[in-house]
């Protein structure tokens, strides 16, 4: 499983285990956490505001074959 998989499972399970009614996402990190997180945040699209700190650079070509959701990206569409 990549690292990015796993990040996007840890925010469904953190989300599944709190009301999330009405709460803003925000993202951060430091290298590589900064880079999941930019990430994570191009292809899902579901945060309010992104951080990456020292992060290395977004591979766009790569995060076009990243299945993150299980359902299709809306890269693709």
């Amino acid at each position: 499983m990549s690292k990015s998989r796993m990040l996007v499972d840890f925010i469904e399970e953190v989300e599944t285990n709190i009301n999330t009614n009405g709460i803003k996402r925000y993202g951060d990190g430091h290298s590589l956490g900064g880079h999941l997180i930019v990430s994570v945040a191009l292809i899902e699209k579901n945060f309010d505001d992104v951080r990456g700190l020292n992060d290395a650079p977004v591979n766009l070509k790569l995060a076009t074959f990243m299945p993150l959701k299980r359902t299709p990206l809306a890269i693709h569409e």
